[in-house]
């Protein structure tokens, strides 16, 4: 999974969000930790580049049974 991060409020929200370390410690969020229903997953329905509430998901609204924190970071940007 790539996370893009724009500004940084989603960067602080990111960085804070790992720094739990899942809640428990494991290096996983899912549902035995108590973030899990904060993250949200956008599918840009309309394409209009904008989020409108119907296009915001919750984990488990699309399947998604974890997050693992590990993370590189880059510098690279896509072009």
């Amino acid at each position: 999974m790539i996370i893009e991060t724009h500004d940084m409020v989603r960067q602080a929200f990111w960085r804070r969000l790992c720094s739990t370390n899942g809640g428990n410690q494991d290096g996983v969020i899912n549902s035995q930790d108590s973030v899990f229903a904060s993250p949200r997953l956008w599918q840009d329905v309309n394409h209009n580049g904008s989020s409108e509430d119907y296009e915001l998901h919750s984990l488990p609204e699309l399947g998604v049974e974890a997050l693992e924190l590990r993370y590189k970071e880059s510098r690279r940007a896509d072009q």
